[in-house]
């Protein structure tokens, strides 16, 4: 079987929504300053790796509905603070690897033609981009008072902290609160929660970002919880994806 995957099956969240219905493309650049550090009597140029510049560009189709995504960023466009986008290329489900970019929007391109669809297309400045992978998936309803997501397991415990993208897109029931705990474990079996990685209860569709100090100690095994607290029979559609931080 060939190493590649079909490019319809990514998922984008961005903030509260799943904006992959108004999205066809999604592109990540990734590049770093090139330092010159050559010394006297080197044969070779020598280079030092300098700061990163992530651009990321989400390109599709311009709605115009309340909910959609061009309504979603226009109303977000220059404002202070960062969109909050998990990039799933292979769609956002349990277990599956991701992206977790938090972004300031740049600049949209609105192309609009008499005889074409209205396309729109938008670029994102990164203040990073770190692989992951999704705990819970938004392509399932959750119920019941409690719902634990899929363990992320690593050979050992890491020390260079970790980050944690909520995307709460439907809530139905009324609940009180929807609470999200993202919990460690060394062995699998007692598990407590991440310092950091910590959340306020989310009332209605929104979404958050927790960042753990970049020396914490992540251990082998983290899964996400979901409580619904009361409410009349309450359901959720969520995506919980956690990254590892490596650097």
């Amino acid at each position: 079987m060939p190493h590649a995957i079909a490019g319809r099956d990514a998922t984008i969240l961005v903030n509260q929504i799943d904006a992959s219905e108004f999205l066809n493309e999604f592109e990540i650049e990734r590049s770093a300053d090139d330092i010159e550090v050559t010394r006297f009597g080197a044969i070779d140029k020598e280079f030092l790796s300098g700061p990163h510049e992530n651009t990321v560009t989400l390109s599709g189709h311009w709605s115009g509905d309340d909910g959609s995504l061009d309504a979603v960023l226009e109303d977000t466009f220059g404002a202070p603070g960062d969109q909050v986008v998990t990039i799933c290329p292979r769609g956002a489900i349990a277990g599956e690897p991701c992206y977790l970019t938090p972004m300031v929007q740049t600049s949209e391109d609105l192309d609009v033609a008499a005889d074409d669809l209205a396309e729109d297309e938008w670029e994102f400045r990164a203040s990073s981009v770190r692989r992951g992978v999704v705990l819970i998936g938004s392509d399932i309803q959750i119920s019941g008072a409690t719902t634990t997501g899929d363990a992320n397991v690593s050979l050992a415990s890491t020390a260079k902290g970790a980050s944690v993208h909520v995307h709460l897109i439907d809530v139905d029931g009324a609940p009180t609160g929807v609470v999200v705990t993202i919990e460690g474990s060394a062995d699998g079996s007692s598990w407590a929660a991440i310092a950091g990685l910590t959340f306020a209860p989310l009332t209605a569709v929104g979404f958050a970002r927790a960042v753990t100090s970049p020396v914490a100690v992540i251990p082998a095994q983290i899964r996400a919880k979901v409580v619904l607290t009361a409410g009349t029979t309450p359901t959720a559609q969520i995506a919980v994806c956690v990254s590892r931080h490596k650097r």
